[in-house]
């Protein structure tokens, strides 16, 4: 009976012993308490007493303190206990114990993320309408309204400190509008804003395949969503083909879950869709890895095998920022004088919500630049020919006398021969004028029979 006993409690440490622990603890990681430990206001773990919690309970990390104690970098989070609890306000708990690093349960809490933790870099849909506001306070600015369905990138993690009854984790977060702003995961009650599943993980191709309502599908006239240099998953099992042709050569066969990497995309002819866009890849990781040749990027069905997020982002979003950021006044101005105290209690300017349409890029694409016209390059010289046919002092022309001098021809005796002639080498400069460009509309009325230029209205 003891031995039976001692026989299931080893199983269970083999086993429990056989799962690694993560590497370092994570703010927004949920993990399980396996020793019951006091729940205490300040991280120095003295001062008022807040709840306990037990073994089996699952807390959510919410800040970190690493601390000296007794010679050893003792880490102490700041927990929220679960919504069972009936204080369920935020305290302060040793996470690992001095000197036990050879051992599985380090502490009062399994360095172990849960299902259900929050992360960075994550890809989340939105389950119930929330708040986006420009601060990570509650009482921030609010910026807009998430409705359900819509997606969100996790940029950054933090905390709103109002109060030790009113301390929640939020989330900076990045929409697909382009609008960054802070909101909350989960209410202060446990309930989850956002559904807790990262769709940038491979349990994006479990969703795809469980709940078909999660696929998408390209309509007419949308923008192809895939790019060049973009990392996407693929969701379906496809074949890497020789060519853009979907009758070519199979290369290899690709499961799903495979990250690649698009280097161009193409429409090619298909019989039941008409058009399907496929993209040439290189492979990241799998049997395939290194690999390269063209997938379809939609099933015959319609849908999508190769999912339209794009792991890369992340990185484009933060780049951004950042270099907005940097863009700071000129070092060499001098500093502002302080403000009065009235100055000081003025209420701030409201700042807008960043877009990332409004966002300043790292390596801006060269501007084109403009055409040369036929009729830039030729202006010049039109105007001295113009010059010369239309100058009063004509006509230039020279007759030799007998003695050798050279002499100017004499004006006709007849002023109305000299001034017909003067009116149609100027209706002969302006119908030169017109047709020098055909591209550019030159006056109000166009002479020419090929004309291209655009008449005002």
């Amino acid at each position: 009976m003891v031995s039976s006993a001692v026989g299931r409690l080893s199983s269970k440490l083999s086993f429990s012993t056989q799962q690694p622990l993560d590497d370092e603890w994570q703010v927004g990681g949920r993990y399980k308490v396996v020793q019951r430990t006091t729940v205490w206001s300040t991280p120095d773990l003295e001062g008022e007493k807040v709840c306990e919690v037990l073994p089996q309970d699952n807390v959510l990390l919410l800040s970190i303190n690493n601390t000296l104690g007794n010679g050893w970098d003792v880490p102490r989070g700041l927990i929220m206990p679960p919504a069972t609890n009936s204080a369920s306000n935020a305290g302060w708990i040793a996470l690992e114990s001095a000197g036990r690093l050879d051992v599985v349960h380090i502490g009062p809490v399994q360095r172990r993320r849960l299902t259900g933790s929050w992360e960075m870099k994550a890809r989340y849909f939105v389950q119930h309408p929330t708040t986006l506001r420009e601060g990570p306070t509650l009482t921030s600015k609010k910026i807009g309204e998430l409705s359900p369905e819509a997606e969100v990138l996790v940029l950054e993690l933090g905390l709103s400190n109002e109060g030790c009854h009113n301390v929640r984790l939020r989330a900076r977060v990045s929409t697909d509008s382009g609008i960054i702003g802070w909101m909350s995961p989960q209410t202060k009650c446990g309930d989850q804003l956002l559904y807790p599943v990262n769709l940038l993980s491979k349990e994006a191709v479990k969703l795809h395949q469980t709940y078909s309502s999660t696929r998408k599908t390209l309509t007419p006239g949308e923008k192809i969503p895939w790019r060049a240099g973009g990392k996407y998953r693929l969701l379906e099992k496809t074949h890497l083909l020789e060519e853009v042709v979907l009758s070519s050569a199979k290369r290899a066969q690709l499961a799903p879950g495979t990250m690649l990497t698009v280097i161009d995309v193409h429409h090619t002819e298909c019989a039941t869709l008409g058009w399907c866009p496929c993209a040439f890849v290189a492979v990241d990781d799998g049997p395939q890895k290194s690999r390269t040749g063209w997938v379809r990027c939609c099933h015959k069905a319609g849908h999508d095998i190769l999912d339209r997020r794009d792991h890369s982002e992340y990185d484009r979003v933060i780049t951004k920022l950042r270099n907005t950021q940097a863009i700071s006044p000129d070092s060499s101005r001098s500093p502002e004088p302080a403000p009065t105290a009235t100055e000081a209690t003025a209420v701030a300017p409201s700042v807008e919500p960043i877009k990332i349409s409004d966002l300043t890029f790292l390596n801006p694409e060269p501007q084109q630049l403009p055409l040369k016209t036929p009729r830039a390059q030729s202006q010049e010289p039109l105007a001295v020919e113009m010059k010369e046919r239309m100058d009063p002092v004509l006509p230039k022309d020279t007759m030799e006398s007998e003695n050798g001098a050279k002499t100017p021809k004499e004006i006709p005796s007849d002023p109305h021969l000299f001034l017909n002639k003067l009116k149609s080498m100027e209706m002969g400069a302006q119908e030169d004028k017109q047709v020098v460009d055909k591209t550019t509309f030159q006056g109000s009325i166009c002479s020419c029979s090929t004309c291209t230029c655009s008449r005002p209205t």
